[in-house]
């Protein structure tokens, strides 16, 4: 059958070395963790914030160095968007996804969405 994003997204985490600068559980590691991450406020060294939607978590992901995280004073993470670390638009918006189904209001807009799309189920 097919694997749906959340899946494929969770196969990346390891490979892409997501899990050694964020959580999945709501603890900081180097960056900040992916539960609750989407829909929230995010705060950024310069002093501006930012809604983090779906827009936002493709900006984090392909150019991190555009945005520094308040309190953090540096950005360690990969850039995504070229590279050998390139990663291709199906493996982007897997992990947006991912890091949605880890929030409720992520996970609350997928239930509809799926319960709206009959897609089909193998």
């Amino acid at each position: 059958g097919d694997v749906g994003p959340v899946e494929r997204a969770e196969a990346l985490l390891p490979r892409q070395t997501c899990s050694t600068g964020h959580s999945v559980d709501g603890t900081t590691r180097v960056g900040a963790s992916f539960k609750d991450m989407f829909g929230s406020e995010r705060s950024f060294e310069d002093g501006s914030t930012a809604f983090a939607d779906e827009a936002f978590l493709r900006e984090a992901i392909l150019d991190p160095q555009e945005r520094i995280a308040a309190g953090s004073g540096t950005n360690r993470m990969t850039e995504f968007a070229s590279g050998l670390n390139k990663l291709e638009e199906t493996e982007v918006i897997a992990l947006i996804e991912y890091i949605k189904s880890l929030s409720e209001a992520g996970a609350a807009e997928q239930a509809a969405a799926a319960e709206g799309d009959p897609e089909e189920q193998e």
